[in-house]
């Protein structure tokens, strides 16, 4: 009857050892993780000023200018370049909370950051000596241009795209973690 005891007892030291093997074995493993909101915030406002896309564009700006009843006449024309960034202007406003094994992030929309001039190019000119043509006289040709751009189709295409871009951004950095994440913009 002892001997039965200790066979048993033996079996089940055996059973509980194995089990806490294998549960020990999946602990190291399969570590747990976990990912808190000043983590995901951490991580997001390292970021810092998200720019998403950069646009890249030329326009051509002329200028006509005549003297004397129209009789005198002087041209000019202008290539410029010009650089759009579209992406959020302050990452340190997005919100995120967990709740389960879902993280949620609220991310601004996607505004034109900037539009700036990165060249131009005094290409073609005819002028004469008493109609002249300068460049000071085309900047507020080429400002308005470039504000035509910035409130074109295009940029606020590429605001939305921007946006889309941002949630594929964010849910990249947290789906490896095991997290689902959602990704919302406000």
């Amino acid at each position: 009857m002892k001997l039965k005891i200790k066979i048993i007892f033996l079996i089940v030291l055996i059973a509980a050892s194995s089990v806490s093997s294998v549960l020990v074995y999946k602990s190291i493993k399969e570590p747990k993780k976990t990912v808190t909101e000043a983590l995901v915030k951490e991580k997001i406002e390292n970021c810092a000023n998200l720019t998403t896309i950069k646009y890249e564009y030329q326009d051509i700006v002329t200028i006509k200018k005549s003297a004397a009843f129209g009789l005198i006449k002087g041209y000019s024309a202008v290539r410029y370049s010009a650089v759009a960034r579209i992406g959020v202007p302050d990452i340190s406003k997005v919100e995120a909370s967990i709740f389960a094994d879902t993280i949620t992030i609220k991310v601004p929309k996607s505004i034109l950051l900037d539009n700036t001039i990165q060249s131009m190019e005094q290409f073609d000119e005819m002028s004469s000596c008493f109609v002249s043509v300068n460049i000071g006289e085309m900047l507020p040709m080429i400002n308005e241009s470039k504000d035509t751009v910035s409130k074109s189709i295009k940029i606020e295409n590429l605001k939305k795209e921007a946006d889309e871009r941002n949630k594929i951004l964010f849910s990249s950095m947290f789906n490896k973690v095991g997290y689902s994440v959602k990704v919302e913009t406000f």
